[in-house]
């Protein structure tokens, strides 16, 4: 008589739990194929993120070996500019040395090179 209360009762108990185990089956299912679903959409946006930062990267890369190529010591550039500069210094002792005549000659202005005109 116990043995057979004892089942009634785990019975009346095992459904209520087999149907919650079901529910939490279907539930993991659903899930499951959600994150499938969501995993693929990641992984090709992630595929073309990466191929996108390799092409980035790649237009970097030749941006620096032209920039590389443009200061090298015997580059067009670099010889305009080490003329630029000689033109440069030579123009600044040039008015340097001027700078100093008109000093010692400040009539030089109005009369010109040479000696100085007396009034």
């Amino acid at each position: 008589e116990d043995t057979r209360k004892l089942i009634t009762h785990l019975d009346s108990r095992i459904e209520p739990l087999a149907s919650g185990v079901d529910q939490t089956l279907d539930n993991t299912r659903a899930l499951v194929r959600n994150v499938d679903d969501r995993s693929e959409a990641l992984a090709r946006s992630m595929e073309e993120t990466l191929g996108k930062a390799r092409e980035t990267l790649e237009h970097g890369r030749q941006a620096l070996d032209a920039a590389k190529e443009t200061v090298r010591k015997d580059s067009p550039l670099m010889y305009q500019l080490d003329q630029t500069l000689e033109e440069i210094s030579a123009m600044a002792r040039s008015i340097r040395s001027l700078a100093d005549y008109l000093e010692r000659h400040p009539d030089a202005l109005i009369y010109g090179k040479g000696t100085a005109k007396r009034r």
